[in-house]
C-alpha cells in the first residue's frame, strides 16, 4: 500500500520485497538484498529436495518428472525478481504443480496418510493461487493465499525430507 510504513503480510505480495522502489515509494527498498538472498536460498534448498526426493521414488518415470519439473520450477523462481516476473510465475507455478501432483500420487500409493493430506492441501493451494493469479478473481485474497501456499509447501518438503 502506498501509505504503508512497512511490509503488510495481508496486503503485499512477497515479490513486492523484490523491487528496487518500495511499494510506499521509498526509493531504496531496504528489504531488497534480504529478499533476493531469501528467494535464492529457498529455491536452491527446494531444488535440492526435489533431486533428493526423486531418488526415493521407485518409479523411474515419476522420479524424473519430480526431479526435472521440481528443479525447473525452482530455477524459474528467481525470475520473479526481474521484469520477467509473469513468465517466471507461469513457468514456476506450472512445473511446481506437476511435481507436487506426482508427489501426491506417490503419497497415495505409499499410503502415507499425513502426507496425503498435506500434499493434497499443498496441491489445492497451488491450484487456487494460480487460478486467482491468472483470472484475477479474488485478487485481494492472493497475498494471504500466497503465504499459506508457501507455508504448506515448506511443511511438505520438510516432512518428506
Amino acid at each position: 500500500m502506498a501509505d504503508s510504513i512497512g511490509f503488510s503480510w495481508r496486503h503485499n505480495y512477497l515479490c513486492n520485497l523484490l523491487i528496487p522502489v518500495a511499494v510506499n515509494g521509498m526509493p531504496d527498498n531496504p528489504a531488497l538484498p534480504w529478499a533476493i538472498a531469501g528467494v535464492l536460498v529457498l529455491c536452491f534448498s527446494v531444488a535440492m529436495f526435489f533431486i533428493r526426493f526423486s531418488k526415493k521414488i521407485p518409479l523411474k518415470g515419476a522420479s524424473h518428472v519430480i526431479k526435472f519439473a521440481g528443479t525447473g520450477a525452482m530455477a524459474f523462481g528467481p525470475f520473479m525478481a526481474t521484469p520477467l516476473h509473469d513468465l517466471g510465475a507461469t513457468l514456476s507455478g506450472t512445473l511446481l504443480m506437476l511435481s507436487i501432483f506426482y508427489i501426491t500420487v506417490f503419497t497415495f500409493k505409499a499410503r502415507l496418510l499425513p502426507f496425503i493430506i498435506l500434499s493434497v492441501l499443498c496441491l489445492l493451494s497451488l491450484y487456487i493461487c494460480n487460478f486467482v493469479y491468472f483470472t484475477q478473481v479474488g485478487l485481494s485474497y492472493l497475498p494471504v493465499l500466497q503465504k499459506l501456499n508457501i507455508a504448506l509447501s515448506i511443511l511438505l518438503v520438510l516432512g518428506l525430507e
